[in-house]
Formats: structure tokens, C-alpha cells, sequence
């Protein structure tokens, strides 16, 4: 019987001794298999129970399963120990049946969403892509687009002037109004004199599937130079109209989708910095039936066959005749205005003689969208500003 009770206390240090060189859990695994798997040598312990004689059997098992106890604590103790201490552990011990943690899954803006949209839907109807820089000169912004000087459009109070280049805003140069001028960067007082980089501009129409053009560099502050103009964050898309005809011959048909800047009050359908698409086309024989007829496929095509829309007479200084197209908003129970639209002013489409062309001899239709409208309509969004606030919750419901 002592030689049984020697080999248990032998396989017992042992496997103790080996144990305690244990340092990381490959090598623990290897431990356990040789002395506490199926056949591992604790495990067979109990077979020097069967062999003690008579009386001897009770001696042999108080010692057998103390030291099979003490065996297993060490190793738990161990394995613990290791966990804690090897990064390597982590991956050792993955318990498979559990589950796992779902990625989060980015997903494009609203605004975005629904741009990509309208320009994917306008691209069926035969449209491409243009764009153009948001900082721009007087002649592309108002100039070119028959806005005189006396226009209210033009008061330096209704605009985001930038200052740049020696250039100064008329009528805001010699007021001490304390009016706010912006920069490329941020928001600085009148007086002070802000640089403003080199802005990007895409003149010509692109294909509709990029909704990202390609585009050519230009320092405004070349062009402005012999324009004479101050440079300011454009207040429409209208601008590109401009830029596209003057690179551009007719045939023309394209759609301008892109950021606009106007000092408007914030409330739950007006912001500062908000999104237009712009349409354009010109081409001979164009007329106001192919202009209504565009936007109620448009509208129709977007919103449903049963959206209710209207055309208000109006006036842009750009295009004559002109309307407002107003949609009817459900969850508001009230007509809202999408934007203006009408035919090109002859006095915009004289830019087509710089390619020696007879701008008598062309016509053309434009309209400008508000794109964060068109989004509150199509997803019931009740306020405007809800788009700006990068709240998850909403956000992810598109």
C-alpha cells in the first residue's frame, strides 16, 4: 500500500511542478490534457483504488481525491491567472456558442440620400451632373444673372460677403454697422481682412452616375480681377447655369445639385446653409409646356402619383416668365414652396455669344429646389433644423 501512496504523492508534485512552469495557455492546454483529460494521470488516480487490498482501498481513496481536488484548484487558479495576464488568452478561450457583436454599419446622410436620388431620377429623364465653387464673384452670382445692383437680392445685409484680394463690398466698406463678413474658416467683423483659398469649379456637365465630378482648379481672385467683384458664399445654384453656358454650347441639360448660403432666421423651414437642385436647359425651340411638364413628371415620379402641386406666378430677375411651384405637405396640412422656376431672362442666355452664337436663336427653362425640403415632404420630416442636429436616433431611420 505505501508504494501506491508514494506514486500518488509523486504524480501529485509533478504535475504541481509542471503547473507552476505554465505560462501561457497553449501551454496550459497541454497540461491539462496530460493530467486532467479523459486519461490524463489524475484522472487515473482511481485506478490505484482498485488495486489496494481490502482495507487498504479507504486509505488509498482519502488520498486519491484530496490530491484530485488540490490538482484542479491549481489548475483553475492558473487559468485564471494566465486570462488575465495574456492578451493571447482572449482568443484561446472564445466561448463560440456565444453571440457576437453586431459592426456598426455607417450609412449616408438624408440629404445625401435624397440627392442621390433626384439625381439618379433626373439622369432617366436625360439629365447629367454639373457643379460649381460655393465661394463666389458678383458677375456669377448676380451680374450674369440679370440681378442689377439696385436689386434687394444684392444688399450686403441679405449676403455672406467674403473679404479678399483688395477687394471691398460696396456699400459695407464705409459702414460702421458692425455687420458680420465670413471667412474660409469662420465668422469675423467688418474691418478685418481674411484670406480665402483656392476653391474648385466644374463648368461643364459630368456624367450623372458621379455624383462627385472631377474637378478643375481655379483661384477666384484670377477671375475677379477683371470682373471687378467682391467675392461672397453664393445664395443659389443659379451661378452654375452661368459657368455651364459659358463652356459649354447648347444643346444643355443638366442638373445642379449643391450647398447654398443665405442670412435667413432659423425656424422649422429655414436655414442659413441649406441644399438646391438646379435645372437647366437651353436649346432652340424650348418652351414653358416643356418646363410644367419636367416638374409634374418630377414631382409625380418622387412623391407619388396624388401629390398635390401648384405654379404661383412670380418673378426672379433671371427668368421671365416665373413662377413658385408650391407642393401640398400632408403633415402640415398646408401648401409649402418648393422653389422658383420660369425661362431663361434673353439678357442670362447672352452668355452663349461667346461661342459666337445667336442667343436670340436659343430658349431655355431653369428651376432651383430646396433639396432639405423636398426630403422633410418625401419623409414626413416636420422640421428642417431636425437635419442639422447629427442625432443618431433620427438619422438612422433613413
Amino acid at each position: 500500500m505505501q508504494d501506491i501512496l508514494n506514486k500518488i504523492e509523486e504524480i501529485r508534485t509533478r504535475a504541481l511542478a509542471e503547473l507552476a512552469a505554465v505560462n501561457t495557455a497553449q501551454e496550459l492546454e497541454t497540461w491539462r490534457i496530460k493530467f486532467l483529460g479523459t486519461k490524463g494521470e489524475i484522472k487515473n488516480l482511481k485506478e490505484f483504488i482498485a488495486q489496494a487490498q481490502g482495507p487498504d482501498k479507504k486509505v488509498v481513496g482519502q488520498r486519491v481525491n484530496p490530491v484530485n481536488k488540490e490538482v484542479e484548484a491549481a489548475f483553475a487558479e492558473k487559468q485564471t491567472a494566465i486570462k488575465a495576464s495574456d492578451v493571447s488568452a482572449n482568443k484561446d478561450y472564445i466561448d463560440v456558442t456565444e453571440p457576437g457583436q453586431r459592426p456598426q454599419i455607417g450609412r449616408t446622410h438624408v440629404i445625401t440620400h435624397v440627392t442621390n436620388e433626384l439625381t439618379d431620377l433626373f439622369a432617366k429623364m436625360g439629365f447629367t451632373v454639373a457643379a460649381g465653387p460655393e465661394v463666389e464673384d458678383e458677375y456669377h452670382n448676380f451680374v450674369a444673372l440679370n440681378i442689377p445692383q439696385s436689386h434687394p437680392a444684392r444688399d450686403p445685409n441679405d449676403n455672406f460677403y467674403l473679404e479678399g484680394s483688395g477687394l471691398t463690398v460696396q456699400g459695407l466698406a464705409d459702414t460702421k454697422t458692425g455687420t458680420d463678413t465670413v471667412s474660409a474658416s469662420k465668422t469675423s467683423k467688418t474691418g478685418t481682412t481674411s484670406k480665402t483659398g483656392t476653391d474648385t469649379v466644374s463648368g461643364s456637365a459630368v456624367s450623372p452616375s458621379n455624383l462627385n465630378p472631377e474637378p478643375r482648379t481655379l483661384n477666384p481672385f484670377s477671375a475677379l480681377n477683371t470682373q471687378h467683384s467682391a467675392l461672397l458664399l453664393r445664395t443659389q445654384t443659379s451661378t452654375v447655369q452661368i459657368r455651364v453656358m459659358e463652356t459649354q454650347k447648347p444643346p444643355i441639360r443638366v442638373v445642379i445639385p449643391g450647398k447654398v448660403y443665405r442670412p435667413d432666421t432659423m425656424d422649422a423651414t429655414h436655414l442659413p446653409m441649406f441644399h438646391q437642385l438646379e435645372a437647366l436647359v437651353v436649346d432652340k425651340n424650348v418652351t414653358m409646356v416643356d418646363l410644367k411638364s419636367t416638374i409634374l413628371q418630377f414631382v409625380h415620379a418622387y412623391f407619388g402619383a396624388d401629390t398635390q402641386v401648384r405654379f404661383r406666378p412670380s418673378f426672379f430677375p433671371f427668368t421671365e416668365p416665373s413662377a413658385e411651384v408650391d407642393v401640398w405637405f400632408p403633415d402640415k396640412n398646408r401648401w409649402i414652396e418648393l422653389g422658383g422656376c420660369g425661362m431663361v431672362h434673353p439678357n442670362v442666355l447672352k452668355v452663349l455669344e461667346k461661342h459666337g452664337l445667336n442667343s436670340e436663336e436659343y430658349s431655355g427653362w431653369a428651376f432651383g429646389f430646396g433639396i432639405d425640403r423636398i426630403a422633410m415632404r418625401k419623409y414626413a420630416i416636420p422640421d428642417i433644423r431636425m437635419l442639422i442636429e447629427n442625432d443618431l436616433r433620427f438619422l438612422r431611420q433613413f
